[in-house]
């Protein structure tokens, strides 16, 4: 399974209606991507965790959303990009990405994951077409690794991974190895393009609620991650998430918390 992962800057004015033509929008569009096997969206939590605004030294989340389109193989995404559908939503992605001033993170990976064993999972109801858990959240840690350092970074986290494998609230719990696949855009232009920000892994935990994502960066089993993530990479990103699993139709209900209103300065 192949997966395509953007990086989406926050509105600049008015969240509200920004959220609204996303969700009516940008979603629908990508629903209809040809190949499409899942569809997920996430938007970052604000306020982030005490201990990740301690990694990152920053007071906002650097990245607003991340889309992440599922593919069975690099081939049914370069199908789909040749098609109107998938053109409409590329374009539409490429409108999301832009970067800011002050300059925000800009990135498109194309990536494939792992699924390593986990003590739990979130579940999602496929009646209703969202999931279980009032409010899941995801943690997404993103790596550039340094120069041949990927080997012993993938070895090293498995040993250190093993005690998350037992923790009853984490799971999924996947590894994303970045894959430099390019979609050629007419005769001149690729995607992602040749500045884009890029990532080798993206470590990712998925919880039931905030406060089982605040035991785990609370934990010794993370303070490993991180300690191995600086040791083997030039700089990592560390992001908590909210999730919102698109599912045949756009449900469109996930509610901007007080945090994101309260940093534009509106009410819900």
């Amino acid at each position: 399974m192949v997966k395509l992962v953007w990086f989406i800057t926050r509105p600049e004015t008015n969240i509200a209606e920004a959220e609204s033509m996303y969700q009516i929008g940008h979603v629908r569009r990508g629903m209809r991507q040809e190949n499409l096997r899942s569809f997920r969206i996430s938007r970052a939590l604000q306020p982030q965790p005490g201990p990740l605004q301690e990694i990152t030294g920053l007071g906002l989340p650097p990245v607003f959303r991340f889309s992440e389109g599922y593919w069975e193989s690099f081939e049914d995404i370069q199908e789909c990009y040749r098609s109107p559908n998938g053109l409409a939503a590329l374009a539409d992605g490429m409108l999301n990405a832009v970067s800011r001033t002050p300059p925000t993170p800009l990135s498109v990976l194309l990536a494939e994951e792992e699924e390593l064993p986990s003590g739990g999972r979130i579940g999602f109801d496929i009646f209703r077409g969202r999931f279980v858990d009032a409010r899941p959240v995801k943690l997404f840690v993103f790596l550039k690794l340094r120069e041949g350092s990927a080997a012993e970074f993938d070895q090293e986290y498995r040993r250190i991974s093993r005690p998350i494998e037992l923790l009853e609230h984490v799971g999924p719990h996947v590894i994303s190895r970045s894959r430099h696949y390019s979609l050629s855009l007419g005769k001149a232009r690729q995607w992602p393009p040749e500045n884009a920000e890029y990532y080798e892994r993206v470590l990712e935990y998925y919880f039931p609620a905030d406060e089982r994502l605040a035991h785990f960066v609370s934990s010794e089993a993370f303070r490993q991650v991180i300690a191995l993530s600086g040791s083997c990479s030039d700089s990592f990103l560390p992001i908590a998430a909210e999730l919102q699993h698109v599912f045949f139709t756009t449900t469109g209900d996930q509610p901007l918390s007080a945090g994101w209103l309260n940093v534009y300065g509106e009410t819900a």
